[in-house]
């Protein structure tokens, strides 16, 4: 009797794993539909610091204000992201003189391209870990520690986040908690899952 309960829960635990690669394989498959969709969406900006110190963080986050302002003008009549890069690529000299003003004489490097990030959140919203168009406003050598937003679509997530949920398209839930509201991929909720239940079925393994 021992030997059979023991298979009965060899074959259960069997049936878990399998299940759960079932569950990762399709949406590994929706996950990257879904990351394609929004990697074609969305233009990210980041402001690099000099270094970590108080001095260069605060210099850091009056650059990214300013560019910002500029970039907020320059792409509010655009209404996909290639009409938006194109404005941008058009006018790089001006991002970095709107840069200049707030820098403090620090050089400035200003590039447009593609550029991985991991799985960052940012004013209420949270995107996954991607390939992104990114215009990269670089301080001095580029040391410190990064500002980071989405400059298109024009999104204020934390003051409206139907509106960001809307914008950014299909997929995305809002989560709320005590801590505010977040406008999240619905992807990541179901990694989160799988993880859970591949740590479970680690548990079960376990305990066999």
């Amino acid at each position: 009797m021992k030997n059979g309960r023991l298979k009965t829960r060899a074959e259960r635990a069997e049936a878990a794993a399998l299940a759960a690669l079932c569950f990762a394989l399709c949406w590994s498959v929706q996950l990257t539909a879904r990351q394609q969709a929004l990697e074609d969406k969305i233009i990210r900006l980041h402001v690099i610091a000099v270094d970590d110190t108080a001095e260069e963080q605060a210099v850091k986050n009056e650059v990214a204000g300013a560019v910002r302002e500029y970039l907020t003008a320059l792409t509010s009549a655009a209404e996909t992201k290639r009409e938006a890069e194109a404005l941008i690529s058009e006018s790089l000299d001006a991002v970095a003189a709107a840069a200049a003003e707030k820098s403090g004489g620090r050089e400035i490097t200003v590039e447009l391209g593609e550029a991985s990030y991991g799985t960052r959140s940012w004013n209420g919203l949270t995107l996954p870990a991607g390939e992104y168009t990114s215009l990269r406003v670089t301080l001095g050598d580029g040391e410190g520690h990064n500002w980071w937003g989405v400059i298109f679509p024009q999104l204020n997530p934390a003051a409206d986040p139907q509106q960001a949920l809307e914008a950014l398209g299909g997929g995305f839930i809002i989560e709320e908690d005590g801590g505010g509201t977040e406008v999240r991929l619905r992807v990541l909720e179901w990694i989160n899952e799988l993880r859970q239940m591949l740590g479970e079925q680690e548990d079960t393994n376990t305990a066999l």
